[in-house]
Parts: structure tokens; sequence; C-alpha cells
């Protein structure tokens, strides 16, 4: 029992003690900072290889058949005409005798076997203006069918709506890509290059008209489609790389005509508004027919090569809304020729096109999207003309993708290729030596010596986000989604050799993954049928992944140049898994980027030109270089870890310019700062970088022409940027202030004493008046400033509590031209981003109010307010830089001095950090409140009172305060946790005491029972 009291007696001893023990608590600085782990990406794998199908047969396998005289005639066995069976499904003759090729070995109705070319029927050998003449066989197409009127309907109204609309210069551009050959229409996409091609080759064309001609009906036919777009080619420089566009061009597989006499559809000029074929007929129910030209049927050379076909012909009319173009009126299928030589359905013209530019963009992949947005252009000049339809152009397209893969995967055609890629990189890259530039670089900068002529202004195909919509549109052109919607993907067998050249740097397997994340949704006409050659996106897909679907690792070799050296992907790429990115050369990621797997940097440089270039996840670099140029801040969603390598920064402005999530764990490396853009004439600083958390340092940092000095703060780093060779123009001689502008009201600009256009400066330090202890400046000295300039406020003269007030007009014109504003008092200094400033046309006022001295401060006290609209701002989004004259007389070491803010809840003082230089103490903030100067490890911390006199608090044994004793440098006073620790162990000692006594008083009363 006696026992039990003593332990009583010192637990109630301790419960009255407990207020004066505090709980050892741990500075944040003396935290133990894990080191973030490398990225993990994804477990998963992307598989791309096509469904195993009986048909259509795989391209790449049987695309020999087609130069078969029999099996190129038949779907079964011509691949390039079975991946185009999705038509048969909008419209069809609905023969089946011609579909399984029968009809060229059994006789018809008319007794005869069809001959190739034949289309249906027997065709119609023609009016010659005899009335009296009758169809053999009027029942032509008597099956044909509609099967899918919503996409057939709306097919013909595409034609309707652009043949209707088109203006002059449009008509001419068609006429020219109708008429001419077709390698000389893609030659407009070679650019600046064009120069250097046409130079070497001498390519010539005999079609030459004028916007006039389109409105006439000419009575001739040029067919130019004999390569005058290579010009002499053979034996020139360019020897290696034209004999690519012949091969893919002549001696490949290349010809459209199976397909159109397969599906022998009419042309969008004989179809109504239902995409019906309704023949105008006399009274008597015969055909009218249009007679153009005259004498009979001749031909003659061209000087260019090709013949130009003359004489009488006629054209059967039919009910249509379609508008051909007058000069090409002649061109039309004519009545001898009847329907069965139509062939619409695929594009010729559109095959061609796209032919001639595969076998260019493998060559000169620096124009890769160039030469097949073009192509995508000359299938769209094909329905101006009135002579095809989006269908039509659709199917041109798939047909020659699959036919320049099918020539790419030929073992034989190796060496072509090879010499193709080799012989115009160095053609072309000669050229661009000449004048400074890389080749790719050399490929899209236009320059004072590009003089070729054609029917596009030489700026047509520069714009790379423009040519990406026009060629994603022009896949689908579109039409209605009615098929099967989300299908997977199906890249094909042999595609990934589309992008050989164009991403050199990456597998097969790689390429495939490529086109696999970027091709178009399912569900439209033709495509889904097509085995995936329909769907492929190669200008997306040249811009690299649409996806990371599965972990990716690029490695690039810059010593092979070209791409390899260098190259963009440009897409918004999603996706769970991670890039690594080893090797030597450079890769920039542009896009709104949000794959969650992170980046791990091993070798090379990886550019971010975006804010989102990283994605979602960490950001790893092992060695490299991250070089970050976007014209946001880049934004690192994970943590940010540097182990060696160097970030490189270009810099245009003095915003933040790295923003990291997670942690930003400096282990090593460099930082480089690019100020090639930005100039600064005066001491600046800089919030480089924002994080959650800071941890360590760079192991240098440098930038040409400045001193650097980096600052490490908790969640930030703060670059102080000074011109190398000058002093700190920050805190100028008050005897003599810089005033670079006019400080008065500027002269009128009428007078012959001041230039007209005065040069803008990128710094103007005003000098106010100050009126009753409010500043204002004029509005019009504000116009000398650049953009992104900053304004010095000259209040140097200040000791006490001043006001500047900023007019509506002032505010706004500060935002719009991005302007920082540095306002200068005697014993402190203020710098703010006019971005804080929260409404444009809203006044505001800015008020230092210089409170009583504290005697242990090593600085003045000021409190800081910034009102607008009559409201206070309490944040700032971009950080405000204070700066304070220090008493180097009460200073005993300058790195312990810090500036403190009064916190207005707890009424105590707490440190945001501070860097000194030259008598004074710089920190940043992002509130304001009641500011001024301690030097840590010295100072009594209390609350100040209005009258400027301290609230003292009990010492401890040492001598300082409880407070002050457990602050560590730019951390916060742990008071607040502290108390609650100790109420926690009072509680805790209470509720045992309570016990002990509650068992004791039941013990004495048992004892008197």
């Amino acid at each position: 029992m006696r026992f039990i009291k003593k332990i009583a007696v010192i637990l109630l001893l301790a419960v009255l003690t407990v207020t004066s023990i505090e709980l050892p608590v741990l500075a944040a600085s003396h935290q133990e900072i894990t080191k973030p782990s490398k990225p993990q990406g994804t477990s998963g794998e992307l598989n791309t290889n096509p469904p195993a199908v009986n048909q259509p047969l795989p391209v790449v396998d049987n695309g020999g058949n087609a130069n078969d005289p029999t099996l190129k005639n038949i779907a079964g066995t011509n691949p390039f005409i079975s991946i185009l069976d999705g038509f048969d499904q909008v419209w069809s003759m609905n023969q089946p005798d011609w579909r399984d090729g029968s009809a060229l070995t059994v006789p018809g109705a008319n007794g005869k076997a069809a001959k190739y070319g034949d289309g249906p029927t027997v065709y119609f050998d023609g009016y010659k203006n005899d009335p009296t003449k009758v169809v053999a066989d009027k029942k032509t197409y008597a099956n044909e069918e509609i099967r899918n009127p919503e996409t057939w309907k709306a097919n013909i109204k595409y034609v309707e709506d652009v043949t209707n609309n088109r203006t002059d210069e449009e008509v001419l551009a068609a006429y020219y890509d109708d008429q001419r050959d077709k390698i000389y229409s893609v030659m407009d996409a070679y650019g600046p290059l064009a120069n250097t091609y046409a130079d070497i080759v001498n390519p010539t064309t005999s079609v030459v008209r004028s916007k006039a001609d389109m409105n006439v009906v000419l009575e001739e036919e040029t067919v130019e489609d004999q390569s005058q777009g290579m010009g002499q080619w053979e034996g020139t420089k360019l020897t290696d790389a034209m004999d690519l566009v012949h091969l893919i061009r002549f001696r490949n597989p290349s010809s459209s005509s199976p397909s159109k006499y397969f599906f022998s559809s009419p042309r969008p000029y004989r179809m109504n508004s239902n995409g019906e074929v309704k023949e105008v007929v006399d009274e008597y129910g015969l055909p009218k027919w249009t007679t153009i030209g005259s004498g009979e049927a001749a031909e003659e050379e061209l000087p260019s090569g090709g013949k130009k076909a003359t004489g009488e012909r006629h054209y059967q009319q039919y009910e249509t809304n379609v508008k051909v173009i007058p000069a090409l009126e002649y061109v039309k299928r004519k009545a001898e020729d009847g329907r069965g030589k139509d062939g619409a359905f695929p594009s010729g013209h559109t095959s061609a096109a796209y032919l001639s530019s595969f076998g260019f963009a493998y060559a000169t992949p620096e124009r890769y999207a160039e030469f097949l947005t073009r192509a995508a252009q000359m299938g769209e000049n094909r329905i101006v003309t009135g002579m095809h339809s989006p269908l039509d152009v659709i199917g041109g397209r798939i047909q020659s993708t699959a036919m320049t893969a099918y020539a790419f995967n030929l073992k034989e055609n190796e060496a072509v290729l090879d010499k193709a890629y080799q012989n115009a990189g160095e053609v072309f890259g000669e050229a661009a030596d000449a004048k400074g530039m890389s080749l790719y670089e050399y490929a899209h900068t236009v320059t004072e010596d590009y003089t070729f002529e054609s029917a596009y202004d030489e700026q047509k195909w520069e714009d790379h986000d423009a040519n990406k919509a026009f060629y994603r549109e022009k896949l689908t052109y579109g039409l209605p989604q009615n098929g099967v919607k989300g299908l997977d993907p199906v890249v094909p067998k042999g595609a990934e050799a589309l992008l050989e050249t164009r991403q050199p740097y990456l597998t097969d397997k790689q390429r495939r993954e490529v086109l696999y994340t970027t091709e178009i949704e399912s569900g439209y006409p033709v495509l889904d049928e097509s085995n995936g050659w329909g769907r492929l996106d190669l200008v997306t897909a040249s811009d690299g992944y649409g996806a990371f679907l599965s972990d990716v690792t690029v490695n690039m070799d810059a010593s092979k140049g070209r791409f390899n050296a260098h190259d963009w992907w440009r897409n918004d790429i999603t996706g769970s898994g991670m890039l690594t990115k080893q090797g030597t050369g450079t890769l920039t990621l542009t896009g709104n980027n949000s794959y969650a797997g992170g980046t791990l940097l091993q070798g090379g440089t990886l550019e971010a030109a975006s804010a989102t270039a990283f994605g979602e996840g960490d950001l790893y670099v092992e060695d490299g270089t991250v070089l970050v140029t976007g014209e946001e801040p880049l934004n690192v969603k994970g943590n940010f870890t540097m182990e060696a390598g160097s970030l490189d920064i270009a810099m245009d402005n003095g915003d933040t310019q790295l923003q990291v999530d997670g942690q930003l764990y400096l282990d090593g490396g460099d930082l480089d700062l690019d100020l090639s853009t930005y100039e600064i004439d005066k001491a600046a600083d800089i919030t480089l970088m924002t994080a959650d958390k800071v941890n360590g340092k760079f192991d240098t940092v440098t930038a040409d022409g400045y001193d650097v000095t980096v600052t490490y703060n908790e969640n930030n780093a703060v670059a102080h940027i000074e011109a190398i060779g000058t002093s700190d123009p920050g805190t100028p001689d008050s005897e003599d202030p810089e005033t670079p502008g006019n400080e008065e009201n500027p002269k009128d600009p009428e007078d012959t004493d001041e230039p007209e256009s005065p040069q803008k400066q990128t710094s103007v330090t005003l000098t106010p008046d100050v009126i009753d202890g409010e500043a204002t400046i004029e509005t019009d000295a504000l116009y000398q400033l650049a953009d992104q300039g900053e304004l010095t406020i000259d209040l140097q003269d200040q000791n006490d509590s001043v006001n500047l007030a900023l007019t509506s007009e002032q505010i706004k014109w500060l935002k719009e031209h991005h302007i920082t504003i540095n306002i200068e008092l005697k014993n402190v200094s203020l710098r703010l981003a006019s971005s804080n400033f929260i409404h444009e046309s809203e006044a505001a006022a800015i008020q230092f109010n210089r409170l009583a001295d504290i005697d242990q401060a090593v600085s003045a006290v000021y409190d800081f307010t910034i009102t607008q609209g009559g409201k206070e701002l309490k944040t700032f989004e971009e950080k405000v830089t204070l700066t304070f004259s220090v008493d180097s007389d009460k200073v005993n070491n300058q790195d312990k001095v810090q500036i403190f803010y009064q916190n207005p809840e707890s009424k105590e003082w707490e440190a945001i950090g501070g860097e000194w230089q030259d008598g004074s103490v710089t920190a940043q903030t992002d509130h304001f409140s009641t500011y001024t100067a301690f030097e840590d490890g010295e100072t009594l911390l209390q609350p100040v009172t209005e009258d400027g006199e301290t609230q003292q608090q009990p010492e401890a044994e040492d001598g300082e305060t409880q407070q002050q004793s457990e602050i560590e440098d730019g951390q916060k006073l742990p008071e607040t946790a502290t108390n609650t620790y100790q109420y926690l162990l009072a509680g805790l000692i209470l509720l045992v005491s309570g016990t002990i006594f509650f068992f004791i008083r039941r013990r004495k009363a048992s004892l008197f029972k």
C-alpha cells in the first residue's frame, strides 16, 4: 500500500512539471531524406502481330500476283484488290461471275466472254450522232446495288459541295494535278530542297495554263504521266535516289487498273444526289449526249514526253449536281467507252501520287510528312476536278500504301533502298552544309534562294500541324462512322518498312508499335476490311509514339546523322509505360504528354519542348542532358532525380522554369543556363525551380556571360544572375541613380528632337514624388519599356511608411507586357511580377508600413500589403523577393541572418530563409505579413506588439528561449507540435493516476467493511 502511494505521488509531481518539459522534435533539415528510386514503368507487353486471316492475303507475301495476267484480276489472288473489298459493302455491281473471275472465261448473255478491262458487260461502241443506233445491251449494270445508302449519299454530297464552291486558284491547281506528270506535281513537297532537285534532274512540263483557261471547254487532252518530273535523272548526282522513285512508280506492281475493272464503279459526274446513275433521255427515250471537238481522233507527241489527243468526242448526259472543271470536260469518259471504262474506284491519279511520294520520302525522310501531305492534296484535287469521290481517293491511298510496303520488303530491292537514302543524304546534306545548317533545318528553312515555281506558295507545306490535321482528315473524309467502333488497331505485316528511314533508330518491332499507337479508329467505310492498311496514319506516325503501352527504350547514335542525331516526337503520348533514352542523339518531346511510367535518361539529350513533355511520372537522370526549351515552365509530375549529366535551361524570361510536384533530388550533375535570348542588364533573382522538397545541389552552375549563384531553399532554388564585370545595380548609388528612361513626361512625339520610334529599354527607373506618404508614377513613362522588361521605382529617400498607387491603366499595361516591378526604399526593397495582380482593369496599391524597431532584429520592421479593387491580395502565384538592409554591427555570423515573418495566428516569428550579400539579406515569399531580419541563434523570437515591444518568454537553462533553442535554418518553430505532445503526455499521466487512486479507494473501502 505504501508503495502504491509513493507511485501516485511521483505521477502527480510529473503532471505538475510536464508543462516545462518538451519532447524532442527533429528539424526538417535534419530528417533523413530517401533518394527516389528509378521509374518502374509497366510490365505489360504490346503485341502488334496482325490477326491470322484467310483473306485478304498478306500483301508482302502475295503482292507478286499483281504481275500475273490471270491472278491480277481476281480478288482471291490479288491482295491489292482484296484489301479494298470493303467498298463492295457500300456499293456493288452485284455480279458474282465477275468477282470470281469466271466472266473472263465463260461467255455471257451476249455470247462473248468478257475481256480484261471490259467491266461487268460489253461496253457500248458509241452513238456517233446517230439517234437510230440502239444500245446492244441496255441492261448494263442492271444488278448494281447501293448497300450503304448513308455512306454513299455522304460520299457524293462531298463532291457536290467541293465542285460547287471551289476557287479559281483551287481549280488551276487541280487541273495541273490532273494533266501533269504526278512525279512533277509531287516535287512541290521538296520545299526548300526543290531548287537543288530541279537543278540536278531538270524536270520539265508542257502543261502551262492560266486561271482564265479553266472556264473554257478545251478541245484537247494531255497525257503527261510519263515521269517528266524525274527529268534526265540517269547519270546525275541523284541517280540512286531517283532510281528508287522509278522502282516504286513503274517497276513495282503499281497499276490500279485491275482494281478499277474489278469494282467498275461510276464516276461522280454520272450520279445524282442519292448516288444513283440516271441517264438524261429525249422524248423517244433515247440517251442525250454532248459533242466536244471536231474531226477525226488524232494524237501528237508533247515536247516533254507524253501526248496530246484531239478530235470529236461524245459524252452521255446524266442527272447530276457535280460540276466538272470546264477545261477537263474533254477528259471525261466518252460515250463510246460507256461506264465499263469508268473505273472510279480506286483513283489511279491518287495511287500514282502516293507511290511517287513514298519513293521521295524514303530517300529524303526530312520531308516525310510533307511528301505524304502533298499526295493527300493531289487526292483531294481529284475531287475538286469532279472526276472522283472521297471513297475513290481513299481506295487509291490504301492500295498504293500496300504496294509500296510490298516493294520495300523485297530482298532484291534492299540495295536500291539503301543507295537512295545515302545518295539523297549526301547531295542535300552538302547543300545544307554550305548554309551552315543540319539537313533537317535546311529542308525546313525557306530562304531568299528559293525560286522553284509551282502551283502553290512556297510556304504551303511548311505548317506541320496543319499538314498533320489535313492528312488525318483525308483518311476518312468525315464519312459516317457506321461500322464497328472500338476494334483493336491492326498493323499489316511489313508495314513497319514504311517508317524505316523516318525512324532509323527504332527496331522493326518498335516501328510497329508506333503504327499501332497512331492508327485511326475503326468503323469507317472501306478501312476496316483493308487488313490494317486503311487505318495507318503515317503522318502522325512520323511524329513518334502515340502511347507507351509497354516500356520503350530508344538508343540513338548521333554519328549516323540525320534522324539518328536528332528527332522530334510531336504526338500527345499516353499510356502506362516508361521512356528510357540511351545513346548519343537528341530526342525532343513536344506533346501534351500524360504517360505514367516515368522517364529515365541514360545518355544523349532529352529535350522538353512542352510543359508536360515528361508525362505524369518521375524523371530520373543517370547521365546525359535534359534540355528545357518550352515556352511554359516544365512540370515534372513526380520526382526529379539527378545523379550525373546536366540540366540545360534555355531562358527568355524571369519566370520559374521548372516545377516539380514531388522531390527535387540533386545527387550530382550540372546546371547550365542559356540566356542568349534573355538579356539581363542588371542583377536579377529568379526562382528557377520549385518542388515539394529540394535536397542536394548541382555540382556546377554556369551561364555564358553571367555570374550565377544558386540558393537552395526547402521548396525552391533561386538563381542570382549578374552580368560578368558589372556591379549589382539592384541597389544603385542614391547620389547618382541610373535612369535609362526619361523620368518626366516624354516629349511630344511631334517634337523633332525626339526620334519617332525610340529604342525600347529592357529596364527603366522612375523616381516619383511622394506627397503625404503616397507615391504615383506617370503612365507615359512606362511606354519606354520593352516586353518582359523591369520597372524600378526609386524611393530610396523614403525611410518610413509609403504607399505606391498604380492606376487601372498602368496595371493593364504592366500585365499585358509582362513587366517585373522593383520598388526600392532606403532600408528595404521589393520585387514582384505584374502577373500577381489578379485583375487587369482595376487600380492597385502597394503599401510599405514601417513598424517600431525590435531590439533583437538586425533590420527595420515592415508590414507589406497589396490591395486591388478594394480587396487585399493575400497570396501570390509568383513569389515576391524581399531584400532588407542589415545593420552589420548587430551581426556576428552573416550565414545565420534570415528574414522572418510574424504568423498572424500564432503571433510567432517564422523563418523564410535568406541569402546574405553586400550587407543585405534576400528571400522569397508567396504572401505578405510583417517582416524583419534576425540573426538565427542570437535573437529572442517573441511576438511583436503594436509599439514594437516584444513579449518576453521564459528562458531555458542555457539562457535561450525555449523556442529559439529548437529553431533550425529556414524552418518554422515547432511550438505547436511540442505543445500537442505535452498535452498527450499529461493526459496519459492523469489517466494512470486516476486509475491508481481508484484502486486505493476500493481497497480502503474493502478493509473497513
